[in-house]
């Protein structure tokens, strides 16, 4: 990982979800398949042509677009697709832009963003020999956190923009920049669907809102831009953050894919756990994956 990207030489904190998008990153550029990257390489549309296409050849025309630099197994895992509607609020003529992911960046609600910890102008990070026991007594009153759930995230996620002011657009109808109000939401999902808690934000703090998440049967629908859409995932593993902005240390828990028992991970040290000991407090990425029919 030194070699792909200098930012993770040293021994310097770092956030484990930056890590991990460059990780996929180089990931999809080592696995990369060629031979289907050429399959998927179609003629450029035109602005007309693409302004006459239907939703779903819209979106599936910008998929192949980006199967045809980036076909590899890592993105027939991984990879989803996002669409943002942005609507003019005055002759409601609806535009589309089509986006691929590979993890999704979830907000907490307004009115749970418990916040602890101090200000500073360094990332979060791991610190290997910081045990999370010593951190429990260093954890600016953990325990006194708000509570929300996931399906709380997701539909904070999904919640109409307004773009005022000197975020109007210039509407492809009315030709004039108008108000506008923009939503986002998934349109194709992916095998595995990787959940990003923001419990770091411009107010260089932690928030620590306990989320409530499924186990099992996990409904992402939520965020599905087709009414129709209820895709049903089961978790598999989850990164936990402790401590506060400038200080802190990971833990992983994942189910063994054998004995479908959980084991967690700190540093040298595994042990197996109970699916009730994972802590809805320090969650910051979570990794589902579909569930088979």
């Amino acid at each position: 990982m030194q070699r792909a990207s200098s930012q993770f030489g040293g021994y310097r904190q770092h956030d484990s979800h930056e890590f991990l998008r460059v990780l996929i990153d180089q990931l999809c550029e080592d696995f990369k398949d060629v031979a289907l990257c050429r399959e998927n390489k179609a003629r450029q549309a035109t602005d007309m042509e693409l302004e006459n296409m239907s939703l779903p050849f819209k979106a599936d025309y910008w998929w192949k677009r980006h199967l045809a630099e980036n076909s590899s197994f890592i993105t027939d895992t991984f990879c989803g697709q996002l669409v943002s509607t942005i609507q003019c609020s005055v002759c409601k003529t609806n535009s589309y832009c089509f986006d691929p992911f590979y993890d999704v960046s979830l907000p907490f609600p307004e009115g749970n963003n418990q916040l602890g910890g101090h200000q500073q102008n360094r990332r979060k990070g791991s610190r290997p020999s910081i045990k999370p026991s010593w951190l429990s007594m260093n954890n600016n009153n953990a325990g006194d956190a708000k509570s929300c759930t996931l399906g709380d995230c997701l539909r904070e996620f999904t919640k109409d923009e307004v773009l005022d002011g000197e975020n109007k657009i210039e509407c492809s109808s009315c030709r004039v920049k108008r108000t506008m109000v923009k939503r986002l939401q998934v349109f194709r999902f992916p095998q595995v669907l990787v959940l990003h808690l923001k419990r770091f934000g411009n107010s260089r703090k932690k928030i620590r809102t306990a989320v409530q998440f499924p186990i099992t049967c996990f409904d992402a629908s939520p965020l599905a831009y087709q009414n129709d859409t209820r895709p049903e995932y089961d978790l598999f593993a989850v990164v936990d953050h402790s401590g506060r902005m400038n200080f802190g240390h990971y833990i992983a828990s994942c189910i063994d894919p054998q004995s479908k028992e959980w084991q967690q991970f700190n540093d040298e040290e595994v042990e197996g756990i109970g699916a009730s000991d994972l802590n809805e407090a320090n969650a910051y990425i979570l990794f589902y994956k579909i569930r088979e029919s």
